[in-house]
């Protein structure tokens, strides 16, 4: 795979030029270092949801996956695709994330509003979060870490394995459609899943004066 930058002066945008075995495909970017000022996280957040589009190219693990025939059927399935859908609040410090298969007519890389997430989940797990990191700097960005409390054995048996879960956004997107960079999902010394573009919508924490 190789990659290319092309500087859109004019749009203050960055466009990567990825080529694949398919083609080459263009992936717009905002401007990599915003100005701080529109930071929505200054004081943390609440809670967030994101929705990370996934196929086979997505995991890095040197082990052989354990996944079940009719798991990865559905990496194969010209009709689907899939979405792993994260959803965390700091009300319970609990991450959940399910991968579900949604139609590839979708125009959006989000699940359906009635999702059943947990009747149609290929893959579940639930984090115990005891570490919320953000930044304003050098752009928006959200590291949560914590040990799996439960998960579909994708790589053996990951629980109480060191979790964590980090991505960067674009505030000035209101419509938290692709607003989301560079997904990182790390199951420690086991798995690694990336994702360039994803979907966030984020809570802030609001400052609360004495």
């Amino acid at each position: 795979m190789k990659a290319s930058l092309k500087l859109l002066a004019l749009l203050g945008m960055v466009t990567v030029t990825t080529q694949l075995a398919y083609g080459e495909v263009e992936i717009p970017y905002p401007t990599p270092f915003p100005d701080p000022a529109t930071c929505p996280i200054p004081f943390g957040i609440e809670s967030f949801v994101l929705d990370d589009k996934i196929d086979a190219t997505s995991f890095q693990s040197a082990f052989i996956s354990t996944l079940t025939p009719a798991q990865l059927a559905v990496f194969s399935d010209p009709t689907k695709k899939l979405i792993t859908h994260f959803v965390f609040s700091t009300s319970d410090n609990i991450l959940t994330a399910h991968t579900v298969p949604i139609s590839v007519n979708e125009p959006l890389d989000i699940p359906p509003a009635d999702t059943d997430f947990d009747g149609t989940a290929i893959a579940k797990a639930v984090v115990q979060i005891d570490g919320v990191y953000t930044t304003c700097v050098p752009r928006p960005a959200i590291l949560i870490v914590g040990p799996v409390l439960e998960a579909t054995e994708v790589y053996g048996n990951l629980v109480g394995l060191p979790h964590g879960l980090s991505f960067s956004f674009d505030p000035s997107n209101e419509s938290n459609i692709d607003n989301a960079a560079n997904v990182a999902v790390v199951d420690a010394g086991t798995l690694t899943i990336v994702g360039l573009v994803a979907s966030a919508t984020v809570v802030a924490k609001e400052h609360k004066h004495p």
